[in-house]
């Protein structure tokens, strides 16, 4: 019973909170993304208690300890050295915040 108590006043909160943001933002093009984005994360606070009855929310609430998620981290940072090294040297100055005009060199 205390689950299902939890589980309702985290809706309640939720529910309150995107209201008040919802009043506070301003007519706008991104409005419709807002409330879909909003409406995706009421689903799966709704579809919460069965997920934990099927033993899946640990698939959602920790994405970061999957092996496919390192997996993918380690893909982007091995083609991000790749990239930085075959950057032309321009543009590596550039990143590194180095001018070449600045540096005198000799007497």
């Amino acid at each position: 019973m205390d689950a299902f108590c939890e589980w309702m006043g985290n809706l309640a909160f939720y529910m309150v909170m995107v209201t008040a943001a919802m009043q506070v933002l301003p007519e706008s093009d991104y409005r419709k993304y807002i409330r879909f984005f909003t409406g995706m994360v009421l689903v799966i606070l709704l579809l919460t208690p069965a997920l934990q009855l099927l033993g899946m929310e640990k698939n959602l609430t920790e994405p970061s300890k999957s092996r496919e998620y390192q997996t993918q981290v380690e893909k982007i940072r091995q083609a991000s050295e790749i990239l930085w090294e075959i950057a032309p040297e321009e543009e590596q100055e550039e990143k590194a915040g180095i001018d070449v005009e600045e540096i005198a060199i000799g007497p």
